[in-house]
């Protein structure tokens, strides 16, 4: 087989293989309960949200300023959680505890 056929040949095969990896470990992945939080951030900036479940801190994401962002949270190690917002330059930081609902979407406020 030429060297320009083959190149294309491993570059497909390497493709179909880390597809297949990426399938499996999808496949494998069992998060437990998911729970969906509703973050309203009434200020004038961004803010930066994430939850801790009591064994550590982890990024949802981002909600702009005057916005509502939907979030899931897979596989907490609690029911009840801490959300923490705080804004890019951290001078401003919202605590709410919440307990979540399984099959229901907690409101949270930032203000």
């Amino acid at each position: 087989m030429s060297r320009t056929r083959l190149i294309p040949l491993m570059a497909l095969v390497c493709v179909a293989a880390l597809t297949g990896c990426a399938r499996s470990v999808a496949l494998n992945t069992d998060p437990g309960e998911t729970y969906a939080i509703s973050v309203t951030n009434t200020l004038a900036h961004a803010m930066i949200v994430s939850f801790d479940d009591g064994s550590g801190s982890r990024l949802l994401g981002t909600v702009g300023a005057r916005q509502t962002e939907r979030f899931v949270i897979a596989g907490s190690a609690s029911q009840t959680v801490s959300i923490v917002a705080h804004d890019e330059a951290e001078t401003h930081t919202v605590r709410r505890t919440v307990v979540l609902q399984p099959g229901g979407t907690v409101e949270v406020r930032l203000d």
